[in-house]
């Protein structure tokens, strides 16, 4: 009886372990990887706008700099989860609430955190359609 109660117990106890799953984590590859495949290679660019505030350190996570189209800046911010990122978008707007913050886009695909500094009818769409590549791998 008692080994028939323990083999129960250790089922369960594979059955609960198995049914929660870690949540999945892009990683800089990924991200590089999904742009390239909308045809927007991002080239690092630490020289590209090295002042700019999409280049603060958020969460205590410098940013990768990238420039796409020549000229428009990209980072992206690998932090270790959605949460992180979260809290880095709070910090960014409590760290710029004063400032006159340039037009730009920003996106969230689980533990990436992204801007985008282009408006209007410089912006490329395929910046949207990597951006809902990378949202798709989460799920």
């Amino acid at each position: 009886m008692r080994t028939m109660i323990f083999m129960l117990l250790l089922g369960l106890g594979f059955l609960l372990t198995g049914c929660s799953e870690q949540p999945s984590l892009l990683t800089l590859k990924q991200v590089e990887e999904s742009f390239d495949r909308q045809g927007i290679p991002l080239i690092p660019s630490p020289e590209l706008a090295p002042n700019s505030i999409f280049r603060m350190t958020l969460r205590g996570v410098t940013p990768e700099g990238f420039s796409v189209n020549g000229d428009q800046l990209v980072t992206v911010y690998m932090l270790k989860s959605a949460k992180e990122v979260s809290k880095a978008v709070l910090e960014f707007e409590d760290n710029t609430a004063a400032a006159g913050v340039e037009d730009h886009n920003r996106y969230e695909a689980g533990n990436v955190f992204i801007f985008y500094g282009a408006e209007g009818i410089h912006k490329d769409e395929r910046v949207d359609q990597a951006i809902e590549r990378l949202r798709g791998m989460l799920k």
